[in-house]
């Protein structure tokens, strides 16, 4: 496996990785790496992107969790995250990423998939809850409904499901051309036409022509897209990785795929605020980092790069364009602020 949490792209400056430099990070999460075990740069982004989202980290750290699991040693990590001093969290830090591996029975000398790691710690945490209450997950909670009606015969059915990221199909082959998230999120939306071998099997009336169609029944407080960008390779056998370049807007607005009236309409608005990125060709092999915003709105973007245990600034918005754009795997959204979401 290729490790390479020592490299870091040209366009970043390093910054000193364990310090406290206010100058540089002046937002309540203070800038700090983690250190990597073996192979768990996927943990280290999912984790740092995680720490980024202001309710999850305030609901994590606030928690009562039962001693010695996940949950604890997430807290306790997010609370050295928050506090130390200049040097004082490599070593803790590796211990408490240690015991979180531990505890979710995660081979350290192999990396893993971030999406599925970022599925599998929400619910340890959920789980490691001492106090009934609501799961700490439901901050990320996306309710789509699906809605199949026939055309020719009066029968319809409704469902809903739950889900805690919205996993986006990007082209396999875009002829050089840089695919759009907008437009691949509306693909989710489109109506389908359930027809010839695809027909919609009844109990009542047996196969009929139908409509299916998709929406949004409940918008989630933090937002995470999944990119899919591996795919079955039946010549290699292996899952190899969809290289098309996709740009990323800094705002989304979800609002037009809601059919709920009693959501309102700006519900669905969100900003940018850190990218999972993924360096490599197969889901085995690569890298993951986190690109991460640092100021606050769209007018003023000031990003850093933290890539293991090492922190960077980023010298422009447009360099975190051009390495998000062939390597971004999650995307995590925060509720746009209630002025921005007045003024669209």
């Amino acid at each position: 496996l290729k490790q390479s949490g020592s490299i870091f792209p040209s366009p970043f400056r390093s910054i000193n990785h364990f310090s406290n430099n206010k100058a540089q990070c002046s937002q309540p999460h203070n800038c700090r790496g983690l250190s990597n075990l073996g192979n768990t740069c996927y943990m280290n982004s999912v984790i740092q992107a995680l720490f980024r989202c202001s309710l999850f980290r305030q609901r994590i750290i606030e928690s009562s969790f039962l001693e010695g699991s996940v949950g604890s040693s997430l807290q306790k990590l997010f609370n050295l995250l928050l506090s130390s001093e200049e040097g004082s969290i490599e070593l803790a830090g590796k211990q408490l990423c240690r015991q979180i591996a531990h505890s979710m029975s995660i081979d350290i000398r192999i990396q893993e998939d971030a999406e599925e790691f970022f599925l599998r710690l929400l619910e340890s945490v959920d789980v490691d809850l001492a106090t009934d209450g609501s799961k700490l997950s439901s901050i990320f909670d996306m309710k789509l409904e699906q809605s199949i009606r026939c055309i020719d015969v009066d029968h319809s059915k409704l469902r809903t499901q739950k889900y805690l990221d919205l996993s986006i199909d990007i082209p396999v082959e875009s002829g050089g051309e840089v695919a759009n998230l907008t437009a691949c999120i509306q693909n989710i939306f489109q109506s389908e036409l359930m027809k010839g071998e695809n027909q919609y099997k009844t109990k009542e009336h047996g196969l009929q022509d139908a409509e299916k169609t998709v929406s949004i029944k409940s918008f989630p407080q933090t937002l995470v897209i999944h990119l899919k960008r591996f795919a079955f390779d039946v010549e290699s056998g292996k899952m190899s990785k969809v290289m098309t370049p996709v740009s990323i807007p800094r705002a989304v607005d979800l609002s037009q795929f809601n059919t709920d009236s009693s959501c309102e309409a700006t519900q669905g608005c969100y900003e940018l605020s850190s990218i999972v990125v993924h360096e490599g060709w197969r889901l085995d092999f690569g890298h993951y980092y986190l690109l991460a915003k640092q100021s606050e709105g769209l007018e003023s973007e000031r990003w850093v790069q933290l890539n293991d245990h090492l922190v960077s600034e980023a010298l422009s918005a447009e360099h975190v364009d051009l390495f998000a754009s062939k390597g971004a795997y999650l995307l995590f959204y925060s509720k746009c602020p209630q002025e921005q979401q007045e003024s669209r």
